[in-house]
């Protein structure tokens, strides 16, 4: 399962996680499947990347919002962030009228974390969808934190496919950051879906890499105002109990 809230029947995917070892070690010593021990340094390089990407789109972010340019990529460290190879296997003919219409590759959800960096593999299988809710829904959740998956209104709105483009990287506001910036900055709710016809053989594989990320455990994440306010919130949760909530509320369902 993916780091989201969701619900309904498990997703139709696997996953390889990579580099959340929560230290400050640079990377992370465990072993790796042979196919990525031999491609250790690569992977470790291209999840730098990631991180140094990440953290300039956080100063961007900080900057708009008058704060210190560093606000929030210092509340953040690449041992706490990781990468996570997806695959969706692909579905056999006989299987794919029940996976087209009981199914999915991965349920509405929105990511827990600060930011998420999505590659899609390019010429490669579509599927991922974003939820846009109807204006008035929108002005109606102004002034909460966040709303959860399970209260999301799914009628009012529409699901719009996101397509793969070359050489591009997809980005999602995850839930710590719409509560970090008191709503200002929203997780957006997605899903992967089966093609809407299968082939000849069935439904073809989809495969994707994301980049997870999450504040240090310690920091509290009282709301920031557009303005650069920073509201000392009592009862604040710090990054670790949100994510704890963020479980409760995931295994809830």
């Amino acid at each position: 399962m993916s780091l989201g809230e969701k619900g309904g029947g498990a997703d139709s995917k696997e996953a390889f996680v990579y580099g959340h070892h929560g230290t400050e070690l640079e990377q992370t010593e465990q072993p790796l499947p042979p196919a990525l021990e031999r491609r250790r340094e690569e992977v470790q390089r291209f999840k730098e990347t990631c991180h140094e990407a990440f953290c300039e789109l956080l100063d961007k972010i900080s900057i708009a919002m008058k704060l210190p340019v560093k606000f929030f990529a210092e509340a953040h460290f690449i041992g706490n962030n990781s990468l996570s190879f997806i695959n969706y296997p692909p579905i056999s003919k006989e299987e794919s009228d029940t996976a087209s219409t009981e199914g999915s590759r991965a349920g509405a959800h929105k990511d827990w974390g600060t930011i998420t960096l999505l590659f899609q593999e390019e010429n490669g299988t579509p599927g991922l969808e974003i939820f846009l809710p109807d204006a008035d829904v929108v002005a109606a959740q102004s002034d909460k934190p966040y709303v959860l998956t399970k209260d999301t209104d799914l009628i009012r709105g529409r699901w719009v496919a996101a397509p793969v483009i070359a050489g591009s990287v997809l980005i999602n506001v995850g839930l710590a950051l719409e509560t970090w910036t008191n709503g200002l900055y929203k997780a957006n709710l997605h899903r992967v879906v089966f093609p809407t016809t299968a082939e000849s053989n069935g439904f073809p594989g989809r495969r994707s890499i994301a980049f997870f990320s999450q504040p240090r455990l310690e920091v509290v994440l009282n709301p920031v105002s557009a303005d650069g306010t920073i509201a000392e919130t009592p009862g604040a949760l710090t990054s670790e109990q949100f994510f704890l909530e963020r479980m409760k509320a995931a295994a809830a369902y």
